[in-house]
């Protein structure tokens, strides 16, 4: 199936996906080559990942190690993101199919 045949509500959720997966790796990159423990990029994370940040209060138990606790926060960003670009996909389709 190609692009332009998947529904609008697919592709919101696959664009909008893409943006915190690469700031994701930005913030990799950026520590990496810096050789800083997360301070330099923080701020652009905490603003990606804002709509995650009460589903991962929700969950997040103090005794799960680090490495987890990143990784469930990584998944739950892309999957917030996913259903907003879902929406907004869908809501979309819904304007351009009363025209």
């Amino acid at each position: 199936m190609r692009w332009k045949n998947w529904p609008y509500w697919l592709k919101g959720g696959t664009i909008t996906t893409l943006f915190p997966i690469i700031v994701f790796i930005l913030n990799f990159l950026i520590d990496s080559i810096v050789g800083t423990s997360g301070e330099t990029f923080l701020f652009f994370f905490l603003i990606i990942a804002t709509p995650a940040l009460p589903i991962f209060n929700v969950f997040f138990k103090p005794s799960i190690p680090y490495n987890v606790t990143y990784i469930i926060f990584f998944v739950a960003t892309l999957v917030i993101y996913f259903i907003i670009g879902s929406i907004m996909g869908w809501i979309i389709a819904k304007r351009k199919s009363k025209k």
